[in-house]
């Protein structure tokens, strides 16, 4: 980073397949009908675990379906579904019924995280984005999902923070959400997680906005911590 920082791996990339068409996603072959309602009032709950009935059991390839999460954006109820070990999931989009809704299988659990109830963040905006996230080599990794109706696609790019901080956020001022990953600036430590942490800021599209120009002596000396917000923090090139 521009000299004074050790850059951090924050962006693991890997190929993931854009939802275009309904061919895209097997929408047909995971979900069958259910009375299920999935709305929750609310942008963060995280309701107690329950079979879930809109996703095919055979699906789950380690015990029964579940869901580990319900927020509404913008009207549309999008739940977070995973294995009874969170090691394979879905979003959903929109509904469990046959017709009614999207699913897009997560990515970042091939990479070995697991998803928790506190996996699933989403903001509504011009472009909503879904975040769904899970430790990860020491820190957090998490993959974007974004859209608006029921038009949804995956980001090509994965991300990570390497302080174990990664959430979206209004960063820019404008309608739609960035994606926040707090790092650690390891020039001069001896180990990584003795340094000082910065914010490094990623638009909805994973085009790189900037890092924080001031250094923090630790993540919870953050301006909103634990809902970190740099709204109105200078910013600089990585």
């Amino acid at each position: 980073m521009a000299g004074r920082r050790t850059p951090t791996s924050v962006i693991v990339t890997i190929v993931l397949a854009l939802l275009v068409a309904a061919g895209s996603v097997t929408a047909a072959a995971l979900m069958r009908p259910s009375g299920r309602s999935g709305a929750q009032p609310s942008r963060s709950s995280t309701p107690a675990p329950a079979p879930d009935q809109g996703i095919d059991p055979s699906a789950c390839k380690r015990g029964p379906c579940k869901v580990l999460g319900t927020v509404m954006v913008a009207g549309t109820a999008v739940d977070l579904v995973a294995d009874r070990d969170g090691t394979s999931g879905w979003l959903r989009i929109g509904g469990g019924g046959t017709g009614s809704g999207r699913v897009i299988e997560t990515k970042i659990t091939k990479l070995g995280v697991k998803l928790t109830h506190s996996s699933l963040q989403c903001q509504a905006g011009t472009i909503s984005a879904c975040l769904i996230r899970g430790s990860y080599d020491g820190g957090v990794a998490g993959e974007v999902i974004v859209g608006r109706s029921d038009s949804w696609s995956p980001l090509e790019t994965q991300f990570q923070s390497s302080a174990g901080y990664l959430a979206l956020s209004n960063v820019s001022g404008d309608a739609a959400p960035e994606i926040v990953a707090i790092q650690y600036d390891c020039q001069g430590a001896d180990a990584c997680s003795d340094g000082l942490v910065f914010g490094q800021v990623f638009q909805a599209n994973g085009t790189e906005l900037g890092c924080t120009r001031h250094h923090y002596a630790k993540l919870e000396n953050m301006p909103g911590y634990p809902n970190i917000q740099l709204r109105g923090v200078a910013m600089v090139n990585c």
